[in-house]
Protein backbone atom coordinates (compact mmCIF):
# COMPACT_ATOMS: atom_id res chain seq x y z
CA UNK A 1 0.00 0.00 0.00
CA UNK A 2 2.67 2.52 0.84
CA UNK A 3 4.73 1.68 -2.36
CA UNK A 4 0.93 2.32 -4.03
CA UNK A 5 0.67 5.72 -2.08
CA UNK A 6 4.57 6.68 -3.09
CA UNK A 7 3.69 5.52 -6.94
CA UNK A 8 0.73 8.16 -7.04
CA UNK A 9 2.65 11.01 -5.14
CA UNK A 10 5.92 10.88 -7.92
CA UNK A 11 3.03 10.55 -10.73
CA UNK A 12 1.08 13.46 -9.41
CA UNK A 13 4.08 15.54 -8.79
CA UNK A 14 5.16 14.93 -12.40
CA UNK A 15 1.44 15.60 -14.03
CA UNK A 16 1.05 19.07 -11.67
CA UNK A 17 4.79 20.74 -11.32
CA UNK A 18 7.37 19.03 -14.23
CA UNK A 19 5.23 18.50 -17.02
CA UNK A 20 3.80 22.27 -17.26
CA UNK A 21 6.89 23.27 -16.35
CA UNK A 22 8.67 21.39 -19.93
CA UNK A 23 5.41 22.84 -21.58
CA UNK A 24 5.81 26.51 -20.30
CA UNK A 25 10.09 26.22 -21.35
CA UNK A 26 9.23 24.77 -25.07
CA UNK A 27 5.97 27.41 -25.34
CA UNK A 28 8.90 30.13 -24.83
CA UNK A 29 11.45 28.45 -26.94
CA UNK A 30 8.99 28.39 -29.71
CA UNK A 31 8.33 31.68 -29.17
CA UNK A 32 11.63 32.52 -29.19
CA UNK A 33 12.53 30.97 -32.50
CA UNK A 34 9.85 32.27 -34.05
CA UNK A 35 10.71 35.87 -33.13
CA UNK A 36 13.86 35.22 -34.78
CA UNK A 37 12.67 33.37 -38.11
CA UNK A 38 9.60 35.70 -38.57
CA UNK A 39 9.37 37.26 -42.19
CA UNK A 40 8.19 40.64 -40.71
CA UNK A 41 10.53 43.48 -41.30
CA UNK A 42 11.46 45.37 -37.68
CA UNK A 43 13.53 48.50 -37.85
CA UNK A 44 17.19 48.44 -36.57
CA UNK A 45 18.94 51.61 -34.82
CA UNK A 46 20.85 52.30 -37.91
CA UNK A 47 17.67 53.09 -40.07
CA UNK A 48 18.03 50.41 -41.52
CA UNK A 49 15.22 47.54 -41.55
CA UNK A 50 15.53 44.10 -40.53
CA UNK A 51 13.87 41.27 -42.76
CA UNK A 52 14.77 37.58 -43.70
CA UNK A 53 16.70 36.95 -46.52
CA UNK A 54 13.65 34.89 -47.95
CA UNK A 55 11.67 38.16 -47.23
CA UNK A 56 13.62 39.97 -49.54
CA UNK A 57 14.34 37.56 -52.47
CA UNK A 58 10.41 37.52 -52.43
CA UNK A 59 9.88 41.00 -52.83
CA UNK A 60 13.66 41.91 -54.53
CA UNK A 61 12.82 45.41 -56.73
CA UNK A 62 10.99 46.60 -52.94
CA UNK A 63 13.79 46.25 -51.35
CA UNK A 64 16.37 47.50 -54.02
CA UNK A 65 19.26 49.88 -52.84
CA UNK A 66 18.37 49.88 -49.27
CA UNK A 67 20.18 49.55 -46.45
CA UNK A 68 18.84 45.83 -44.42
CA UNK A 69 19.95 43.54 -41.50
CA UNK A 70 19.62 40.11 -42.34
CA UNK A 71 20.05 37.17 -40.34
CA UNK A 72 20.80 33.81 -42.35
CA UNK A 73 23.00 30.83 -42.55
CA UNK A 74 26.28 31.16 -44.93
CA UNK A 75 27.04 28.72 -47.59
CA UNK A 76 29.64 28.53 -50.25
CA UNK A 77 29.58 27.80 -53.69
CA UNK A 78 30.48 24.98 -55.32
CA UNK A 79 34.13 24.68 -57.09
CA UNK A 80 33.64 23.46 -60.43
CA UNK A 81 37.32 23.68 -62.43
CA UNK A 82 38.01 23.22 -66.30
CA UNK A 83 40.41 20.00 -66.97
CA UNK A 84 43.81 21.37 -68.57
CA UNK A 85 47.22 20.57 -68.20
CA UNK A 86 48.61 22.33 -65.09
CA UNK A 87 52.03 22.55 -64.27
CA UNK A 88 52.94 20.02 -60.88
CA UNK A 89 52.99 23.51 -58.91
CA UNK A 90 49.29 24.21 -59.46
CA UNK A 91 47.52 21.58 -60.18
CA UNK A 92 44.29 22.93 -59.52
CA UNK A 93 44.71 26.28 -62.41
CA UNK A 94 41.60 25.10 -64.10
CA UNK A 95 39.45 26.40 -61.11
CA UNK A 96 38.10 29.35 -60.52
CA UNK A 97 40.54 32.18 -59.23
CA UNK A 98 36.81 33.49 -57.28
CA UNK A 99 33.90 31.82 -55.57
CA UNK A 100 30.95 33.18 -54.20
CA UNK A 101 29.38 32.55 -50.30
CA UNK A 102 25.55 32.79 -50.20
CA UNK A 103 23.24 33.69 -47.34
CA UNK A 104 19.77 31.94 -47.05
CA UNK A 105 17.21 31.48 -44.45
CA UNK A 106 18.65 29.62 -40.76
CA UNK A 107 15.52 27.62 -41.05
CA UNK A 108 15.32 26.89 -44.75
CA UNK A 109 16.58 23.42 -44.39
CA UNK A 110 16.47 21.08 -47.31
CA UNK A 111 16.68 23.10 -50.93
CA UNK A 112 17.82 23.56 -54.48
CA UNK A 113 21.37 24.70 -55.09
CA UNK A 114 20.36 28.38 -56.00
CA UNK A 115 16.80 28.49 -54.71
CA UNK A 116 15.78 31.22 -51.37
CA UNK A 117 19.56 32.71 -51.41
CA UNK A 118 21.22 35.42 -52.34
CA UNK A 119 25.22 36.05 -53.14
CA UNK A 120 27.05 37.87 -50.75
CA UNK A 121 30.01 40.67 -52.15
CA UNK A 122 32.22 43.09 -49.80
CA UNK A 123 31.72 46.46 -50.02
CA UNK A 124 33.17 47.18 -52.93
CA UNK A 125 31.51 44.61 -54.98
CA UNK A 126 34.33 41.84 -55.11
CA UNK A 127 34.06 38.01 -53.88
CA UNK A 128 34.42 36.81 -50.63
CA UNK A 129 36.58 33.66 -51.39
CA UNK A 130 39.43 33.79 -52.96
CA UNK A 131 41.89 30.90 -54.37
CA UNK A 132 44.88 30.51 -52.52
CA UNK A 133 48.40 30.93 -54.79
CA UNK A 134 49.03 27.56 -56.20
CA UNK A 135 46.46 26.13 -54.20
CA UNK A 136 43.34 24.16 -54.64
CA UNK A 137 41.67 25.52 -51.27
CA UNK A 138 40.21 29.06 -50.75
CA UNK A 139 40.26 31.58 -48.45
CA UNK A 140 36.61 33.20 -47.09
CA UNK A 141 38.57 35.50 -44.89
CA UNK A 142 37.33 35.57 -41.39
CA UNK A 143 34.22 34.03 -43.14
CA UNK A 144 32.88 30.44 -42.00
CA UNK A 145 30.67 28.56 -44.12
CA UNK A 146 27.96 26.86 -42.08
CA UNK A 147 27.63 29.17 -39.53
CA UNK A 148 24.72 31.51 -38.87
CA UNK A 149 25.53 35.46 -39.12
CA UNK A 150 23.85 38.51 -38.42
CA UNK A 151 24.48 40.95 -41.99
CA UNK A 152 24.10 44.29 -42.59
CA UNK A 153 24.43 46.32 -45.86
CA UNK A 154 22.47 47.15 -49.14
CA UNK A 155 20.92 44.93 -51.77
CA UNK A 156 20.64 45.65 -54.95
CA UNK A 157 18.42 44.16 -57.95
CA UNK A 158 18.90 44.81 -61.61
CA UNK A 159 14.96 45.35 -62.91
CA UNK A 160 13.75 42.44 -64.44
CA UNK A 161 14.06 42.19 -68.46
CA UNK A 162 11.13 42.96 -71.03
CA UNK A 163 8.24 40.02 -69.82
CA UNK A 164 9.87 38.69 -67.11
CA UNK A 165 8.87 38.69 -63.75
CA UNK A 166 11.66 38.92 -61.37
CA UNK A 167 14.51 39.99 -61.25
CA UNK A 168 17.83 38.11 -63.15
CA UNK A 169 20.80 39.58 -61.02
CA UNK A 170 20.47 40.63 -57.67
CA UNK A 171 22.90 40.38 -54.22
CA UNK A 172 23.62 42.01 -50.96
CA UNK A 173 26.99 44.00 -50.45
CA UNK A 174 27.84 43.43 -46.51
CA UNK A 175 29.11 46.56 -44.34
CA UNK A 176 28.99 44.25 -41.25
CA UNK A 177 28.62 41.00 -39.77
CA UNK A 178 28.42 39.36 -36.80
CA UNK A 179 28.86 35.45 -36.29
CA UNK A 180 25.42 33.98 -34.39
CA UNK A 181 26.33 30.57 -33.86
CA UNK A 182 27.15 27.07 -35.57
CA UNK A 183 24.78 24.87 -37.12
CA UNK A 184 23.12 22.01 -35.77
CA UNK A 185 24.52 18.86 -37.17
CA UNK A 186 21.20 18.07 -38.69
CA UNK A 187 21.84 21.41 -40.69
CA UNK A 188 25.37 20.89 -41.23
CA UNK A 189 24.32 16.87 -43.08
CA UNK A 190 21.58 18.88 -45.23
CA UNK A 191 24.15 21.48 -46.00
CA UNK A 192 26.82 18.69 -46.96
CA UNK A 193 24.50 16.81 -49.06
CA UNK A 194 23.24 20.24 -50.69
CA UNK A 195 26.59 21.24 -51.75
CA UNK A 196 28.01 18.21 -53.31
CA UNK A 197 24.56 17.62 -55.03
CA UNK A 198 24.71 21.35 -56.68
CA UNK A 199 28.76 20.65 -57.54
CA UNK A 200 27.54 17.09 -58.94
CA UNK A 201 24.79 19.06 -60.81
CA UNK A 202 27.44 22.05 -62.37
CA UNK A 203 30.01 19.51 -63.35
CA UNK A 204 27.90 17.87 -65.79
CA UNK A 205 28.74 20.28 -68.61
CA UNK A 206 31.41 19.02 -70.56
CA UNK A 207 35.14 19.52 -69.46
CA UNK A 208 34.11 20.24 -65.54
CA UNK A 209 34.93 18.31 -62.38
CA UNK A 210 34.35 19.06 -59.01
CA UNK A 211 37.18 19.95 -57.26
CA UNK A 212 38.46 17.77 -54.17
Amino acid sequence: MMEQEKFFRTLALILGVIVPLVVVAGSAYFLLDLSTTTDGGTMVADGGEEVSPAMVLANKMSYNDKYLELRGIVTEEATVCERKECPQEDRCCGCPDNKDLFLSNADSGWQSSTAGRMTLLDKGGSHLCSRLVNSCQYGCNSWEPGAIYRVSGKFYATPPPPGWMMSLEYYFMVDGKTMLSQVSWTDTLSNTINYWWGSLRDSLSSGSYIAR
